[in-house]
């Protein structure tokens, strides 16, 4: 059972294909639809190196743009083409192009603050950098 929102359940199911330069489907694998479109990837990857060793282009939408499928298609030799997506701000917060990465201390330089010092790596493999409370106050 698929859960949208707070009232509305249904059953659903998300069919993950495969198709060639043709555009015929060559390898489906079928998931919940609570599965996320990164964690079915494997399965499908799999069989298509499997049974045809020979494509070298990956093309996926954004939901397979992860940095362990990244990875993973990389490190096989072949090249993944995605969608672009554009990078994501908190509400209220002031667009990417504002910020500005030091990468000799490893922080970023945020114009209502002073420093964002590095946090942590969250589980997408993103850096996470974070501003202390005194010195932003309330952005």
């Amino acid at each position: 059972m698929f859960h949208k929102g707070e009232y509305k359940t249904c059953f659903a199911y998300e069919a993950h294909t495969a198709c060639d330069n043709n555009n015929f489907v060559v390898g489906v694998h079928v998931t919940a639809g609570n599965v996320h479109d990164s964690v079915a990837f494997d399965a499908l990857y799999d069989y298509m190196i499997e049974n045809f060793p020979e494509d070298n282009v990956i093309v996926a939408d954004s939901a397979y743009k992860k940095p362990a499928i990244c990875r993973r298609i990389f490190d096989d030799g072949r090249i993944l083409s995605t969608a672009y997506t554009r990078p994501k701000t908190i509400k209220g917060g002031l667009p990417w192009k504002e910020y500005v990465y030091d990468e000799y201390n490893d922080c970023v330089i945020y114009p209502k603050c002073k420093v964002l010092k590095y946090s942590t790596t969250n589980r997408e493999g993103h850096r996470e950098y974070k501003a202390y409370q005194e010195i932003c106050g309330a952005i």
